[in-house]
């Protein structure tokens, strides 16, 4: 499932990739992993992952070194 567009019937971010083999500007989970909450497709947005994570809150955000192990994998090539 996360190689394959977000489909219809889903609140947010319709047609977005979440994880797309070799492109990371192309794969969704990584740029909300980050902050960037902006859907790329559908309209909408989504909180920041995990679970509207924030950097000093009660659910933490991922780590520098955790975000570069989902860039390595996206890189590498995420298999379908």
């Amino acid at each position: 499932m996360l190689t394959t567009p977000i489909p219809g019937g889903v609140a947010h971010c319709v047609g977005s990739t979440l994880a797309v083999s070799k492109d990371q500007p192309g794969s969704y989970l990584l740029a909300v992993v980050k902050g960037d909450t902006q859907c790329q497709k559908g309209g909408g947005n989504i909180g920041r992952m995990p679970d509207n994570c924030t950097p000093n809150g009660n659910t933490k955000c991922l780590t520098d070194a955790q975000v570069k192990i989902l860039s390595d994998w996206i890189d590498a090539g995420v298999p379908k």
